[in-house]
Order: structure tokens, then sequence, then C-alpha cells
């Protein structure tokens, strides 16, 4: 499958499915950011991302092993900090 029909079939199976970029990204583990600039054709997906892209795509949706968890308030308002660097 080329990155062009991979990005057409995920493009088809999210909006089939009625769910946002961050529905898919708690889904599959992708940031939504990620999926946003595939979506649009400004990257090609890193070979783990694109299994993780096809397994959605076919309806593999176990969030075991995938389920991104989400950090804290405090650890994502760090993050932040750090990268404008404000700390």
């Amino acid at each position: 499958m080329t990155n062009k029909d991979l990005r057409s079939s995920f493009t088809k199976a999210r909006n089939k499915r009625g769910l946002s970029l961050r529905d898919v990204d708690a889904i599959i583990g992708v940031p939504y950011s990620t999926l946003a600039r595939f979506e649009r054709g400004e990257n090609t997906p890193l070979i783990e991302i694109q299994d993780r892209i096809e397994g959605f795509i076919n309806g593999d949706t176990d969030k075991k092993d995938r389920f991104k968890r989400q950090s804290s308030v405090e650890a994502r308002l760090k993050r932040i900090e750090e990268h404008l660097g404000l700390n």
C-alpha cells in the first residue's frame, strides 16, 4: 500500500467511524498532531506508526499495548515550560 493509499484509507476509516484525530490518538497511541500531518500529506509515518494506522484501518482497535497513558496536568505543564524555556 502506498503512502497516498494509506492516507486515503485512514481518512475514510476515521470519517466512517465518526472519530476525530484525538479519538484515534487515544485508540492507537499516535499523537493527533502526527496523524493530522499524515492526513494532510505533510509526513510519512515511521514503520511502527504505519503499522498502528494499518491496524486501525483494518478494524484492529484493541487498546491493549496501544493505549497512550494520559500524563498528569502537572507533567504536561512541565513539558510545555521546558519546551518554551521557562524553567
